[in-house]
């Protein structure tokens, strides 16, 4: 995780980044895989809130105390996120303004098929609850 705090994905153990569809039931069945990687890890960035509620809900069964032994961060930003229990901490996506940008981009596109393509970065809001804490040393 330092690689990550330190802007560094080189230095993310390989075996601990994991792929899989967006469902809750990926993030349940991820646990097997993080116990194996030796020194478990104290946090997970996981990339949908979705998966994440998986991680919440199936941490109880494999002995483990959101925040206490697990901080889990989601991204999306999705209401189920605040029902979850503990609270799920997020990256909250501007889902309005990515929405209206697709869709100035598919009339651009009809209108100049020949245009310049443009990238577009949006920023992330975090949105802190009950499902992480500050880092143990």
């Amino acid at each position: 995780m330092q690689g990550l705090a330190d802007g560094r994905a080189d230095h993310v153990e390989d075996e601990l980044v994991l792929h899989g569809p967006y469902t809750e039931q990926f993030g349940a069945s991820t646990f097997p895989y993080l116990a194996r990687a030796g020194q478990p890890p104290t946090a997970a960035f996981v990339g949908s809130d979705i998966v994440a509620a998986g991680i919440l809900g199936a941490a109880e069964l494999h002995g483990l105390r959101i925040p206490k032994d697990l901080s889990v961060v989601g991204c999306d930003g999705i209401r189920v996120g605040e029902w979850l229990r503990p609270k799920l901490t997020t990256l909250q996506q501007p889902v309005t303004d990515l929405a209206r940008t697709a869709l100035e981009t598919v009339q651009n596109r009809i209108e100049n098929p020949d245009g310049a393509r443009v990238a577009k970065t949006f920023p992330l809001h975090l949105v802190v609850r009950g499902s992480a804490v500050a880092p143990r040393h």
